[in-house]
């Protein structure tokens, strides 16, 4: 059984990713680490962890963790993965991975170096309602794909929050734009960039709205973000023969009917419509990598995926930037 130790006691982990390394039998909670030490022994006592440390290079010396979970601010995903991987370690870092496709090249090579697993904690790889819409379009029950559409707003505009702060790498392309970005490319391939607008908040200076449209090999996808609307979620597929609507693409744990997917074909005549609740995606991201790391699975989010996924949010950012 792997021994995950968690890097922080940011509440994405309590939130989502903790439970389901409790839940999953191939791994158990091992260790918190945090700067501040009664803290990270209150964290773990919730959290049924054995070890607590007051740093981070404590919990990576530690040789009772075999797996590392960054949910640290994005700045620091990088540098502390490669601490994570030259301690030894495999890594769960959280989404974004890094600030550049460039920074994933160092990541990739580190990780070649000393022969272990990094993964992107892209949990909407691993929620079952994918694999249906892959399989409609693997099908051909959409005919061409003339159109994508999708986006991920919520409101945030607490000053404490790092992913309000340009330098601690936030703002709302890489919070939350990243998912329809990896929704298209998982769906219809890799993509080409057309152009983008981008709006920085005047007080913040971080991208609080992000528009842009997308060329997926002839089929052509209109996405936006943004981190000052109101909440929302969706995505849906428009081809010559059917479109699939999404109501809950991204995170169906984020609302209280989990996630939907209607098929509609015969001139719309004729919709099917499968429920797949939360679909626990968290546990199955969970338990992929355990499986990759033990030579069992392929691993659902490779560094090469993490890395395509980059390059379009690089490319975002210096088209709306006019770079």
């Amino acid at each position: 059984m792997l021994r995950f130790g968690v890097l922080s006691t940011a509440k994405i982990g309590h939130k989502f990713v903790l439970p389901a390394i409790n839940k999953s039998p191939l791994c158990t909670l091992q260790a918190v680490a945090s700067r501040d030490l009664a803290r990270a022994q209150d964290y773990a006592e919730r959290q049924g962890a054995p070890l607590a440390f007051g740093s981070y290079e404590a919990l990576l010396a530690c040789p009772e963790v075999d797996v590392v979970y960054i949910p640290l601010p994005t700045h620091l995903h990088v540098e502390w993965t490669l601490k994570a991987l030259a301690a030894g370690k495999h890594v769960l870092v959280e989404k974004p991975m890094a600030l550049t496709a460039a920074d994933i090249d160092l990541v990739a090579e580190a990780a070649k170096r000393h022969g272990k697993r990094v993964m992107e904690a892209f949990m909407i790889a691993f929620h079952p309602q994918w694999d249906w819409v892959k399989s409609l379009l693997a099908e051909g029950r959409l005919g061409r794909i003339y159109k994508a559409s999708g986006h991920f707003t919520y409101f945030n505009k607490k000053d404490g929050d790092f992913r309000n702060h340009p330098d601690m790498g936030g703002g709302g392309l890489r919070d939350v734009g990243v998912y329809p970005i990896i929704a298209g490319r998982m769906a219809l391939g890799e993509p080409t960039l057309l152009d983008a607008h981008l709006e920085l908040d005047p007080d913040y200076g971080i991208d609080r709205f992000v528009d842009f449209n997308l060329d997926f090999g002839g089929a052509r996808a209109n996405f936006y973000c943004g981190t000052q609307q109101e909440r929302s979620q969706y995505f849906s597929i428009h081809g010559e023969l059917g479109r699939i609507e999404m109501n809950a693409p991204f995170n169906p744990m984020d609302g209280p009917h989990g996630a939907r997917v209607d098929l509609y074909t015969d001139k719309g005549s004729h919709c099917e419509s499968r429920f797949f609740g939360n679909g626990d995606h968290y546990l199955n991201m969970v338990n992929n990598l355990c499986q990759a790391i033990g030579g069992e699975a392929a691993q659902g989010v490779s560094l090469a995926d993490s890395r395509a996924n980059q390059v379009v949010v690089d490319q975002i950012l210096a088209k709306a930037k006019g770079c």
